[in-house]
């Protein structure tokens, strides 16, 4: 855990390295046009405030790298994390099994059950995956469930199937880390968009430059610390 705040620490200092000091003073800002500032952060967020002249596009350029580096990643561990528990119950899980236990105690045997499952393995082997391994009527075959079965505890998952679950349920966490990523990169977009907008129709009216701006320093004492920070500057 001691190496994530070490990480943050180095972006922030990197950041703080490539965009230095952002102040008011610092230059005379270009007046552009609201609608080109607008579309180029729509289309790569960050690049309307670079053609406004402001140093923060960097801000949003870092945000939209490391979204969409967060989407790849999870997106590709939960598809193999995806694969793997499909080979797992594919070694794990039989219809045969199924069908000859079906008059064992527990087994919990349907035919319009079997039906259905012919269905999705045909039409969504997405829901056949999820089936067998979340519905209690699927149980019977597992390979180690006659051995495991215990009638006094009939809820329990015999070990295989727990295991199954538990994959399952990692890939779909990865999968939906993945989702949030994908949002996070769009909401980026959405608000570098409308912040490069506000600030050149601001400079073209003659009016003040954007409430935002993005600073960088150190504070601190006897412990100087890198700071970066995105601010609402006050009328």
């Amino acid at each position: 855990m001691r190496s994530r705040p070490l990480m943050i620490a180095a972006a922030l200092l990197a950041a703080a390295w490539a965009v230095g000091p952002c102040r008011a003073d610092e230059r005379a800002k270009p007046v552009r046009k609201p609608g080109v500032s607008f579309l180029l952060s729509a289309i790569l967020p960050g690049a309307g405030q670079l053609y406004n002249g402001d140093d923060r596009g960097y801000l949003y350029l870092g945000i939209e790298a490391a979204a969409w580096f967060a989407r790849l990643s999870y997106l590709d561990a939960g598809n193999r994390k995806e694969s793997e528990f499909e080979r797992y119950a594919d070694v794990h899980w039989t219809r045969d099994l199924y069908r000859t236990q079906r008059d064992s105690l527990g087994a919990n045997y349907h035919a319009e059950d079997d039906t259905l499952l012919s269905e999705f393995l045909l039409r969504d082997q997405q829901q056949y995956y999820e089936e067998i391994g979340k519905y209690d009527k699927f149980r019977a075959g597992w390979d180690d469930w006659a051995a495991t079965y215990d009638p006094a505890n009939d809820r329990a998952l015999s070990p295989n199937r727990a295991h199954y679950r538990k994959m399952r349920q990692q890939s779909n966490d990865l999968l939906d880390r993945a989702r949030l990523a994908l949002a996070a990169a769009m909401v980026n977009r959405v608000v570098s968009g409308v912040d490069a907008f506000r600030t050149a129709r601001g400079r073209a009216e003659g009016g003040s430059e954007s409430s935002l701006r993005l600073e960088s320093g150190f504070r601190g004492g006897s412990h100087p610390q890198a700071t970066l920070a995105l601010v609402k500057v006050l009328p």
